[in-house]
């Protein structure tokens, strides 16, 4: 399953999976080089693999969207 750095709370991290669910998991369990916003991929909660390509479209899209936003309204 698939799943996005929501935030970071103390030692523990909050991830938002593609079905919209929320979980907490150890900051510890995660790729040393992760950051809100991030997408990962685990099937057992316990490991993870950072998804470094998906992760820059998907940043490249918000830049993108909020870019037209910006130029339509004139900001």
């Amino acid at each position: 399953m698939k799943y996005c750095v929501d935030r970071f709370e103390g030692d523990f991290s909050i991830l938002v999976s593609d079905e919209d669910k929320t979980v907490c998991v150890e900051k510890a369990r995660l790729p040393e080089c992760v950051r809100e916003g991030d997408l990962l991929e685990s099937d057992d909660l316990i490991s993870f693999a950072f998804l470094k390509g998906a992760t820059e479209k998907r940043r490249e899209s918000i830049r993108s969207k909020f870019e037209k936003i910006i130029k339509k309204d004139g900001i």
